[in-house]
């Protein structure tokens, strides 16, 4: 815990405010604020320019650039967009390997929302979401 405020300083910083009995408040070593977490724990990171939401989802797509460059994968797109019932779907890449198309979504913790729209697209588009 950092040193009380001085009287002085507090009558610096705060003009007009009254000073009574108890205790002053406390000066932290970092008045920064903080940086928030993400809910998984998860490191946004990016590449080429490109933001990913995580270290494992980066990965994948150096994964994908060189299996494009050694010619398993045709192309690949980042973040496509699909409607489905209560809104839309956005896994994290579609790739065109040499006689299939595939959605890919990285994930390291299954939400119900997921499973839910995994399902949906099942269902309207008969395409499996491939889980990374």
């Amino acid at each position: 815990m950092g040193q009380p405020y001085t009287e002085s300083e507090i009558r610096r910083r705060f003009p007009g405010a009254t000073i009574r009995g108890g205790t002053m408040p406390r000066r932290t070593a970092d008045a920064s604020p903080r940086k928030r977490r993400h809910k998984y724990n998860a490191q946004a990171v990016t590449i080429d320019g490109i933001r990913f939401d995580s270290k494992r989802e980066a990965a994948h797509y150096e994964l994908l650039k060189a299996q494009q460059r050694e010619g398993g994968v045709k192309w690949f797109a980042l973040k496509p967009v699909f409607v489905i019932e209560g809104g839309r779907y956005i896994p994290d890449f579609i790739v065109q390997y040499t006689y299939r198309i595939e959605i890919q979504d990285v994930k390291g913790f299954k939400t119900a929302l997921y499973r839910r729209a995994k399902k949906q697209m099942r269902e309207r588009y008969g395409i499996d979401v491939v889980e990374i």
